[in-house]
């Protein structure tokens, strides 16, 4: 059964530089500490951790809104893609981030819920902490 994972994660910067933080590639993998290939690019392929994530980028709207598909290289090939969507939306002290990541494999979902922390929330706010 698939699980749909939703975050709401606050941020101090507006919704422009933080949405670089995901579609820039070099900006990105610095951030996790992998390889990461991400375009605006309607259709392009996007991966991250050296490949072992995988996807395409279904919509984009600058600044505002990205939508990909999303999966693990640990995913059988009966199991569906999952769709992950970010949401920027622009708040008092910075940015309130909206994931929905849906079709999230049930046994895959505890761990992803937990690596939205480790690999992006947690790093992005020391990166911005670093950088006042």
């Amino acid at each position: 059964m698939a699980v749909t994972i939703k975050q709401k994660v606050k941020f101090s910067l507006p919704p422009n530089k933080l949405y670089r933080f995901y579609m820039d590639s070099k900006l990105h993998s610095e951030l996790i500490g992998s390889k990461v290939v991400v375009s605006s690019e309607i259709g392009s392929n996007f991966s991250a951790f050296n490949g072992d994530l995988k996807g395409k980028m279904l919509y984009i709207k600058s600044n505002k809104i990205i939508a990909q598909t999303w999966r693990g290289h640990s995913w059988g090939k009966d199991q569906l893609d999952s769709i992950l969507i970010l949401v920027f939306n622009e708040a008092e002290s910075g940015t309130e981030l909206e994931m929905i990541h849906a079709n999230v494999p049930e046994e895959e979902a505890e761990g992803i819920k937990k690596g939205w922390s480790e690999y992006y929330w947690t790093p992005w706010r020391n990166y911005i902490r670093k950088k006042k």
